[in-house]
């Protein structure tokens, strides 16, 4: 391929992704190569300068917003990135990539990757490099039903992550919530079953979004829960959830029925994980991560400037 040919091949590629907004699977497509050469083309045109990446807050400079929450929350290393007023999912995919970024540099041979599912985690994953990573395992943290809306397949995020590092993908094939908790039980006796979620809470890093207790919810969109469910759960005083776990806002937990029929790492377990990489935004998602905050369940905390903004308003 000539230097012109390449030249034209990087500013085609770095247009689809960047301006028409295309996840690298789509741009792959419509170029013709694999997904991976996708990855490695937006990196060589960040190299060369035909792509240059800029982070500011439109109000108030991003690295003073960290550094707010960081005194508000002296455990946990702030990131926060512009917010884009007319794209909540162009924010949202800026936020999961950059902790991506951090996630790779986080990954040491042998590491195992706790990842739950989710719309956010799917943007995480996609923003993963392509890079060999055989000693890696990415393992799901909580139970799905396969093929749920905007979920992609909850199993698939893993699959996603794992191919991007050149991992092994360990998914967790059993449902997230069960009628009774004599079948949780049942369940979770499985050998299968009980080797991935115990593989899940000996994690080295799990990265994971933030759900809210409303319509929007995640849970919601993919048939999980009910409205009437989830009034309950408000009522209760839940204010968010993480792995389908649910949590009041001094972090403690709420919802402890579903819990105990749920086929998940518990809120205990995730924090008891070295490296803890929460990513959110939207500043619907506030209340969920100061809960989660509360509850000590990050080390490293992803955010845009807005919900940033709204995090600091209130809890000060």
């Amino acid at each position: 391929m000539s230097s012109r040919h390449s030249t034209d091949l990087m500013l085609k590629v770095a247009h689809l992704y960047y301006r028409q907004r295309l996840t690298q699977g789509e741009v792959a497509a419509r170029v013709g190569v694999s997904r991976q050469t996708v990855s490695r083309i937006l990196q060589r045109a960040e190299d060369v300068g035909i792509v240059t990446v800029e982070i500011r807050a439109p109000q108030e400079d991003v690295s003073l917003l960290a550094e707010q929450l960081e005194d508000r929350f002296p455990d946990v290393s702030v990131h926060v990135v512009e917010s884009d007023p007319s794209s909540l999912p162009h924010t949202m995919r800026v936020v999961a990539r950059a902790a991506a970024r951090l996630c790779e540099r986080r990954l040491t041979p042998g590491a195992t990757l706790g990842l739950a599912w989710g719309q956010t985690a799917l943007e995480f994953a996609r923003g993963l490099s392509t890079s060999p990573n055989e000693d890696v395992t990415v393992v799901q943290v909580d139970g799905s039903i396969p093929g749920g809306p905007g979920t992609g397949g909850s199993e698939y995020v893993v699959h996603e992550a794992a191919d991007s590092l050149g991992a092994i993908a360990r998914p967790l094939m059993s449902p997230l919530y069960v009628d009774t908790r004599e079948i949780r039980n049942a369940l979770v006796s499985d050998t299968r079953t009980a080797e991935t979620l115990e593989l899940a809470r000996a994690a080295d890093i799990i990265a994971f979004s933030v759900g809210t207790v409303t319509d929007s919810s995640g849970l919601r969109s993919s048939g999980f829960l009910s409205s009437g469910q989830l009034v309950e759960l408000a009522d209760e005083g839940a204010v968010g959830e993480v792995c389908g776990q649910f949590f009041a806002i001094d972090g403690s937990p709420r919802g402890l029925d579903l819990a105990a029929r749920s086929i998940s790492v518990s809120l205990e377990d995730v924090a008891r994980v070295p490296v803890r990489i929460m990513f959110a935004a939207g500043v619907e998602k506030c209340e969920a991560v100061v809960g989660a905050l509360a509850g000590r369940l990050a080390t490293d905390l992803f955010v845009d400037a807005r919900l940033a903004e709204a995090i600091l308003d209130a809890v000060g």
